[in-house]
This record gives C-alpha cells, sequence and structure tokens, in this order.
C-alpha cells in the first residue's frame, strides 16, 4: 500500500506491506495536496510540485508541471504546462477528469477552446470536441464511465454519450446534485449514486445508461437517507444511510429498496463521517459514533449476506 505521510522532513511518499513502513522518497519538494499517484502496468507515476516520479525496478524523474494524472489502457494522461500528453503526443488543452477508452476512443472532460469543460475524445490521431454547452464543471462527481453502450459523467445533472449517434442528453431532469458524496458504483450493468430528488430529497439513484431514476424514497417525504459509501461485497451492493431518528445505519441494497443489515447504536448517531466503508476479507469496517465509547471502528461481518 502507498500513501502519503508527513514526518519531521515534510510529507513524503511512503509504503507498507502490512507489517513494515518505509519512507520511500525524500522530494526536496513535498507532496501536497492536489498531487497524485497512479499505477500504470508495474510501475507507479507520482505526479508533484517539482515534476514527475516514474518508480518501478528503477526510478525515473522528468522535471517540470504536469498535474490531472491518469492512467488508462496502458498510457497516462495529464496536463503539460504547453497542453495534453497522451501516451507521449501533445495537443492543446487542458484535461480535467480522469479517462476512459472505449469503443477505439479515449473520453474524459478537457478544456480545447471557449467553450470551457466539454466532453472530448481522442482517436490516437485527432482530439474532438464532443459537446458544446455543458455547464458547471463536468465529470467531478462522476466522471465518463461506462454502462452498456453509453457514456456517463455528470454536469450538474446525469448526461449520457450514446456512441453509436455521438448524441448527448440529460437523462432525467429531476434528478440533481448526482453523485456529490458517493460519486458512482458500477454493480449488476447499473450505475449507482446519491442525488437529490424533489419532494423526496437526498436518495439512492440509479441508471442503466438510458434513463435514470430513484431507486426508492427511503426516508418518506423530504427527509433524506443522504446515502454515502457505496461498497459492493460479493454480488451484493452495501450503503451506509442516514435515518433523520434512528443515525447512521448499514444497509443492503435490494431491487426493492433498502434493508437494514445493522445498526451499531440505538441513538440517532453519525456512522460513516470520517473516513470509508473498507471491505476485508471478514468484515466491513466503518467509523461511527456511540453513546458509550464516543469515535470508534466497527466491523459487520459480510459473510452473513451468504450464510458463511
Amino acid at each position: 500500500v502507498w500513501f502519503d505521510a508527513t514526518d519531521s522532513s515534510g510529507t513524503q511518499l511512503w509504503s507498507t506491506d502490512g507489517s513494515i513502513t518505509w519512507k520511500e522518497t525524500n522530494l526536496s519538494i513535498g507532496i501536497s495536496n492536489g498531487d497524485s499517484i497512479v499505477k500504470l502496468g508495474s510501475e507507479l507515476v507520482l505526479s508533484y510540485g517539482d515534476g514527475m516520479l516514474i518508480l518501478g525496478e528503477s526510478e525515473t524523474f522528468i522535471s517540470g508541471i504536469y498535474t490531472n494524472t491518469t492512467a488508462v489502457n496502458g498510457i497516462l494522461l495529464y496536463n503539460t504546462p504547453v497542453g495534453i500528453s497522451i501516451g507521449g503526443t501533445t495537443v492543446s488543452g487542458e484535461i480535467h477528469s480522469s479517462a476512459i477508452y472505449h469503443d477505439g476512443h479515449y473520453w474524459f472532460i478537457a478544456t480545447s477552446d471557449s467553450n470551457g469543460p466539454q466532453l472530448h475524445r481522442w482517436n490516437n490521431v485527432n482530439l474532438e470536441r464532443m459537446s458544446l454547452d455543458l455547464q458547471g464543471n463536468p465529470g467531478q462527481s462522476i466522471p465518463p464511465t461506462v454502462v452498456g453502450e453509453n457514456i456517463l459523467f455528470d454536469s450538474d445533472g446525469l448526461f449520457s454519450v450514446n456512441t453509436t449517434s455521438s448524441s448527448i442528453s440529460e437523462l432525467n431532469s429531476t434528478l440533481q446534485d448526482v453523485g456529490v458524496t458517493t460519486g458512482g458504483v458500477l454493480h449488476e450493468g447499473k450505475l449507482w449514486f446519491d442525488c437529490g430528488v424533489p419532494s423526496s430529497g437526498y436518495e439512492l439513484c440509479v441508471s442503466d445508461g438510458d434513463n435514470a431514476w430513484m431507486h426508492s424514497d427511503h426516508i418518506s417525504g423530504m427527509a433524506s437517507s443522504s446515502p454515502s459509501h457505496l461498497a459492493i461485497v460479493g454480488g451484493n451492493l452495501l450503503a451506509m444511510i442516514t435515518d433523520p431518528i434512528d443515525g447512521g445505519q448499514l444497509h443492503l441494497v435490494d431491487e426493492n429498496g433498502l434493508t437494514l443489515l445493522w445498526d451499531h447504536d440505538d441513538g440517532n448517531l453519525a456512522s460513516g463521517v470520517h473516513g470509508d466503508l473498507w471491505i476485508g476479507q471478514d468484515l466491513a469496517y466503518f467509523i461511527a459514533d456511540s453513546s458509550t465509547y464516543g469515535l470508534e471502528m466497527y466491523g459487520w461481518a459480510h459473510g452473513q449476506l451468504n450464510n458463511e
């Protein structure tokens, strides 16, 4: 496991095998917020304030300013001072999201002209702007994601690209703030995400690529279930929800809605506010509050889902 951490010499790249921890770098300019590390084959690529560090059998350093590094289909995409580098080819523009490879093209959100951040694709020869009037900062909550034959991404609402006709449409204009808390999680051929729905509050929503809808109004009326921390265990989708009376709870997502798996405390106490929902070999771990112990780590045996 590779991560950034801070000691008396500043913030550097560290690693651990679960037993021993090593400080892997001694960078003159330390790692800061907004820097990134991605995996490319058997190598790790760290982009930070002084340049790009490639870690593999040996270390390679490339001086410069590189941002928004993403790895897909065996190549790197990132911003340079003169444009977007795509597998070693530089094109004019600035990339704003992670990228995907689908149907012979690399898809991502970028700015290439005065229209601002829009959906683009690259076919190893040409950079093509696919949209004209996307608003806000598209692709920040849900970056381009393949669902069925379409590509979905957020732009205030949830938008879909039909890769056959290259047409772009908003799937359901009533869904707002899509993926702001959970992002998007693929499960059983659908994209799951949190969203705001008028008269129903913030609930769990889903899309099959052609349509998008609220999965269920788990907390009836305008009160929200505020789903967060979507995670897949085997063939099951789990979610943390917030009940206005009973507080944070762990739920199973099924065809009809949400089924309570565990309420860690009888009171109206928070769960999942700090950290994530971590899935281990035997337990689903999360941080939650307790009326007796305060803020602690909890674990739920997910083998209960299949009677193991």
